[in-house]
């Protein structure tokens, strides 16, 4: 029989943001990159037999279906102190269709109080390009020791 196969790679981690003081918000952490899409519209599987596949931890990894030739989607690569993670590569990918997750949103920076976290990349899928990843929700200023929460990263479907 003939089946669809679909690889969906997972998204790097994102970067703490900084405590905030009495005063100021914290410096807004980077997000990290969204998980690459690999598919085979048409894949040949005989009853019974025996398939091997892999599910990516992220930073890079892949996921992979029946060797990592047939069907395989890059995870997106996690986030630094000074840099947003970047998305897994459809270059990276094997099958007919593939699609790059996309860039984390970059940190606020310090005494940003308005925008202190910041959200993961869109990681890709069947509908479309993925979106990138946003400024996150609005963070706490005075709110000392706590970064400010993470925003939303940008959806599989291209919005």
């Amino acid at each position: 029989m003939l089946y669809k196969v679909q690889c969906w790679g997972a998204g790097g981690d994102g970067y703490p943001g900084g405590a905030g003081d009495s005063d100021v918000g914290g410096k807004g952490g980077n997000g990290g990159g969204g998980g690459a899409y690999s598919a085979i519209d048409h894949y040949d599987i005989t009853a019974r037999t025996t398939i091997d596949y892999h599910i990516g931890l992220g930073d890079g990894d892949f996921t992979w279906f029946n060797l990592t030739t047939t069907v395989r989607a890059e995870s997106g690569h996690n986030a630094t102190s000074g840099a947003v993670g970047a998305g897994g590569s459809a270059t990276n990918g094997y099958g007919t269709i593939k699609r790059s997750g996309k860039p984390g949103g970059g940190g606020a920076a310090q005494n940003d109080s308005s925008e202190d976290g910041s959200g993961g990349g869109g990681g890709s899928g069947p509908a479309g390009p993925s979106a990138d990843g946003g400024f996150g929700s609005a963070g706490t200023a005075g709110y000392s020791g706590h970064p400010g929460p993470g925003g939303r990263g940008g959806n599989g479907d291209g919005t």
